[in-house]
């Protein structure tokens, strides 16, 4: 009796294990395909940071375009495309930096087919000093880039194209002189974005501070900073100034130091 219970064991065992060996009918995995890829291309440091033309939102050097906004400070203001603040604090996903139609080439020619880096939007005052921005990176991881001692570049040149509201081009900075980080008062220049597009070419002797707020540092401390540049930004100015849900509108194209 002993033997035949241990036989019929013995099969049950046999048929579970050959059972578990089965193939099973496999469950697809839902992979979204990209329908464009952008051409690989190396990255390098040279006088142009980025025309736009190939329509993906890296720079020629590697750095990575993006959006900000208030939304740390308490703020409601957004840009579109939204920024990675707007998405997280709406639970919502977050998405690249896109380019947009038109450009314009290296003579101020609109190109319809062309692509510009754009930022629209609006300010509130939720945030009294409300602002929105848009960037770029430099490096991808980010990191320091020497545009005076080593590139031995004096300034930059941009093409603008918007709304006819006053904007400001800075320029971050992880210098240790600037005490409150990536957050500080870094050197701007002020210009007027046209509904043409216009050339605007700023030396880096000529950018100051904004003035009663951050590290305020010597003019002639501009070269020491730069030389540690991280980003470049374009802003618009405070809700103070432009009031309570202004909008904006600012295009860029052919970002070149010189």
């Amino acid at each position: 009796m002993k033997k035949i219970l241990v036989f019929f064991a013995a099969i049950v065992v046999l048929t579970c294990v050959i059972s578990s060996c089965k193939k099973t009918t496999a469950i697809p995995l839902k992979i979204n395909v990209p329908t464009d890829t952008p051409t690989p291309r190396s990255f390098a440091i040279g006088p142009l940071l980025d025309d736009m033309e190939d329509g993906d939102n890296a720079s020629y050097w590697g750095g990575y375009w993006y959006t900000y906004d208030d939304g740390a400070n308490g703020g409601t203001s957004y840009a579109v495309p939204m920024s990675d603040t707007w998405a997280n604090s709406h639970s919502i996903t977050t998405a690249p930096f896109y380019m947009q139609h038109p450009g314009c080439d290296t003579s101020g020619n609109n190109v319809a087919t062309g692509f510009s880096a754009r930022m629209t939007g609006l300010v509130t005052n939720t945030y009294t000093y409300g602002f929105v921005g848009m960037g770029n990176t430099f490096l991808n991881p980010q990191g320091p880039v020497s545009l005076t001692y080593v590139h031995g570049w004096k300034g930059v040149s941009f093409w603008v194209k918007g709304d006819g509201k006053t904007y400001k081009m800075k320029i971050g900075s992880v210098n240790p002189m600037f005490l409150l980080s990536v957050n500080d008062n870094f050197y701007e220049w002020s210009f007027t974005a046209s509904s043409t597009w216009t050339k605007i070419t700023v030396p880096f002797t000529s950018m100051t501070q904004e003035p009663y707020w951050g590290t305020v540092l010597p003019v002639t401390s501009v070269a020491d900073c730069l030389d540690m540049a991280v980003n470049i930004q374009w802003q618009c100015q405070g809700a103070d100034v432009i009031g309570n849900n202004a909008t904006v509108d600012l295009a860029l194209d052919n970002v070149t130091f010189y």
